[in-house]
C-alpha cells in the first residue's frame, strides 16, 4: 500500500524532473559561416544542433563539480571529522522515513 507521503513524494519528483527537463526557447543569430561550423561538429558527435549548442553553453558557463571515480572511498577520518557526509550509505528506509534528508542525500551526498 501507498503512503500518503511516499504519494507526494512521487509527485514532488516527477513536477522537479518535468521543470528540469522544461526548455526555453530563444532566437540566436550566428553568422552563417559559424552555423556550418557549428552543424559540422554536431554531426562528428552525432547529436542534433540544439543538443550540441546547448551542451557548448552549459561548459562555457556552468560550474563543473568534480565526481569522485566509482568505489573511490573516503577515509573514515575524513568522513567523521566533516558532519555533513555520511560515513554509510543510507538504508532505503532510512530515506523513505526521512524525505527532507532522502533529498539532501541524493543531491548533495550521494557519490
Amino acid at each position: 500500500m501507498i503512503s500518503f507521503m511516499d504519494t507526494i513524494a512521487r509527485e514532488k519528483e516527477a513536477a522537479a524532473k518535468k521543470e528540469k527537463n522544461h526548455k526555453v526557447q530563444t532566437v540566436l543569430r550566428i553568422s552563417p559561416e559559424l552555423m556550418a561550423h557549428v552543424k559540422f561538429k554536431a554531426r562528428q558527435v552525432d547529436v542534433s544542433v540544439n543538443a550540441y549548442i546547448e551542451e557548448v553553453l552549459k561548459e562555457a558557463v556552468m560550474p563543473q563539480v568534480p565526481k569522485l571515480p566509482k568505489g573511490f572511498e573516503i577515509d573514515p577520518v575524513i568522513k567523521s571529522l566533516s558532519g555533513i557526509i555520511p560515513t554509510k550509505t543510507p538504508a532505503r528506509k532510512e530515506l523513505d522515513e526521512d524525505p527532507k534528508y532522502a533529498y539532501l542525500y541524493e543531491k548533495y551526498l550521494k557519490v
